[in-house]
Order: C-alpha cells, then structure tokens, then sequence
C-alpha cells in the first residue's frame, strides 16, 4: 500500500514548480501554523498576500497567526483587509468581533457582534458578549433584552444572571434583580457582590459594602458615568460641595492641598482644581480612575481601598478632604474619619454627603446603598476630633424621577 505523500513536502515541490502562486503559499502557511511554527508561518502568508493582494483566505490566516502571539492591533488590521476583499464571511466577522473585545473595545466590537449574534442565534456565547457589549457602550434597555436571550440559552452562567440582575437594579425592577442575584449565588457561591444585594434587596443588616461590589460596579459603569450622573441623574453633589466650602473659607486663603476620596471620574476636580496648589485622588475603580486622569484636574492619582487606607493618612498633610457620594458604598465610617482626621492639618476641612436616614445610625437600603443619620455624624465627628461647621438637606440626585435627599455636612479639623 502506497504511504500518503507527506504535505508538507508536496506543496514545497509544488512551489518550486510553481514559485510565484499565492494560494501554495497560503497552502504552506497553513500547514506550519497546524505545527505550531509561528515564525515560520507569519513571513509566507505576508509573501502570500504581496503575491495576491485579493487573497482573503491570506489575511485570514495571518491574522489567526498575530492573535496565537497576542498581537492584537496586527490582527485587526488583517481581519479588517479580509473582510474588505470578503465581507460577508462569518467566521471573519466573528473572530474581529472578538479580537476587539479582547481589547476592551465594546465600540468597534457592538456592529460584527451584532451580525454575528444575528446570524447565530443559538450560539450562547455570542449572545453574551453581545449584551456585555451593549452594557459597556452604556446601552442598558438593550443590554437587559440580550442578557434575557443570553441566560435562556445558557441559564448556568453565574456571571450573565449576576449583570443581568445589576441591569434590573438599576432599571428599579428589584423583585426582578432579586431573582437574578438569587441564581448567581447558587451557581457562584463565591460571590461576595450578589450576596450584598441580596442582603439589601431582602433588608437584611449591613455595615459595609464588599470591595469586589463597588469595583465591579463602577468598573462596568465608568465609560458612561458622567452622561450618565448629568443626563438622567441631574447629580449636583460637586458643585453642592463647592458652594459649601467656599463659604468656610477666608477670602484670602492662599491655595490648598485637596484629597479627593472616591474621586471616581473626577466630577469634583473640575470643581475644585481652582482652589488646590496640589490636588490628589483616590478610588476602588481603576477605569473610573482613567477617566479622572483625561480630566487633568489632579496632581496625583492612587487606585486603593479608601476604607483601609488614604494619601496623607498620618501625615496631618491636607487642608481640604471631599467625599462626594463614598459613604453610601462604605457604611460604617469609624474606620475613614479615623483615617481622614490623621490625613487633615490642624483646622482643615472634610465635606461629604450621605444619604438620609432619619432614625438608627446607618441602614443598607434595597439599591445596595447605606444611608446615615444626622445624629451618627455627629457623634463620629466628635469622636474623631472634628466640629461642625456647616450641615444642610439637599437633593443627592434623581432616581425615575424621584428626590434621593441627601445630608451634606462641612467639619473641621480641631
């Protein structure tokens, strides 16, 4: 019985028949990318394509080469050549769609997510990275609708229940986030965030957020947060604060060094980069911490827990400390007066906000938030070594049209 000819061997003595034919060369491109010869499959498919400019199947194939090393701009840019030549092919598409999401480019990702979702339809995974991409791009009303289609095909996915039930909270539809939560816990009981909302969704006691809660929070909702806050929230809190401090400030109060504690896209910088000589600021969420950076409002940037630990703390360095909207995501605020009162000079100011509670200390509410009491406050003011200077009731935000009010308080470092 005759042995098959070997393949590699037949399409090199093709190719020396033949020395200037494109497809041999994708041919044996192909063949050391099956063998995992990377090195040596990247120049004949580039050889390839300058042989045959219209060779899709080249691009294809070398694109594939540039995501096994990781080079992803590299494959975008063949992707993106083969579907000029070819635009209709799924598997393209697909492959482009995914190579942006490995970027983090929801963007670009969204329409071949879309075509590619559109054309398969069963096909669970694209369904989820097609929510996920509406989630990101700040699309949530589309977002909830996928991640529906998402679960019932792959109803296991801890992670597609767990969004799901974020989006839902955020739509005010608790019993619905409730439900979602619930089946995230059971499929992930590692899940410190689910068990949170739970937790509040059910008015179970609380005393702090978990960390992993915040950051994915705010992770997911860094691209669109300030359209967001402003367009639908109509969020004052910075200004508020603004206003605030000014009027405890001496008219010719040289410049000062202001700490920004949960700056988050940094709202408050832009407020407050007229006062500062120096102006640093803290959050969980590195990608809200990007956006702050693009603001240019801020000397330094640190991404860290602000309930463990905070620029300047023991160093009596700051004369302004904000929190703008933080202590709802902390609840027990012993640990953070403590660190802001080693951080503050003698006679430095600390403004926050926190949102109303008229009986108790603190309660975690069923959007995942604690609220404060005015008397709690004060009584942390007063153990940490501050008095009050200013207090009043404003409106935080709006929530589906609704007044969240809010208490807004200055103190002052004794």
């Amino acid at each position: 019985m005759n042995q098959p000819a070997d393949p590699l061997a037949a399409v090199q003595a093709a190719l020396r028949q033949d020395p200037n034919n494109p497809a041999l060369y994708n041919s044996l491109g192909c063949i050391y990318y099956k063998q995992g010869r990377l090195n040596d499959a990247i120049p004949i498919f580039e050889k390839a394509i300058r042989l045959g400019p219209q060779s899709w199947e080249a691009h294809y194939n070398l694109a594939n080469c540039f995501i096994k090393r990781e080079q992803l701009s590299q494959a975008i840019s063949h992707y993106i050549a083969a579907l000029e030549i070819n635009p209709n092919h799924p598997d393209i598409q697909v492959n482009l769609a995914m190579t942006y999401v490995s970027e983090g480019n929801y963007t670009d990702a969204l329409p071949w997510l879309e075509k590619a979702a559109g054309r398969q339809p069963e096909f669970a995974e694209l369904q989820g990275h097609l929510a996920q991409a509406y989630l990101e791009v700040g699309m949530p009303e589309k977002a909830i609708d996928q991640y529906i289609k998402a679960v019932n095909l792959s109803p296991e996915r801890s992670e597609w229940q767990h969004n799901l039930a974020v989006l839902y909270l955020r739509d005010n539809q608790q019993q619905k986030a409730l439900e979602h939560f619930t089946k995230s816990l059971q499929l992930n009981p590692d899940n410190p965030t689910a068990q949170h909302m739970i937790n509040a969704l059910q008015q179970e006691s609380g005393t702090e957020s978990p960390r992993q809660y915040v950051q994915e929070l705010f992770d997911q909702y860094a691209s669109y947060y300030n359209k967001h806050v402003s367009d639908k929230l109509n969020y004052k809190v910075p200004s508020l604060l603004r206003q605030a401090v000014g009027e405890q400030l001496p008219i010719n109060k040289g410049q000062q060094r202001v700490l920004d504690i949960g700056c988050g896209t940094g709202l408050c910088g832009v407020y407050f980069r007229d006062l500062a000589v120096y102006m640093s600021g803290i959050d969980l969420s590195y990608e809200m911490l990007q956006h702050a950076l693009s603001s240019q409002a801020y000397d330094s940037l640190c991404c860290g827990d602000v309930n463990q630990n905070i620029p300047g703390a023991g160093l009596k360095y700051f004369d302004i400390a904000l929190a703008a909207d933080v202590f709802v995501y902390i609840g027990d605020l012993h640990n953070i007066f403590s660190l802001v009162s080693s951080g503050l000079v003698d006679g430095g100011l600390f403004a926050f906000t926190v949102e109303q509670l008229s009986a108790g200390d603190l309660k975690l509410q069923t959007s995942g938030r604690f609220a404060h009491s005015k008397v709690y406050i004060q009584r942390q003011s007063s153990e940490h070594g501050f008095k009050v200077l200013s207090h009043s009731t404003v409106t935080l935000r709006h929530d589906n049209e609704a007044e969240i009010l809010g208490e807004m308080f200055v103190i002052q470092k004794l």
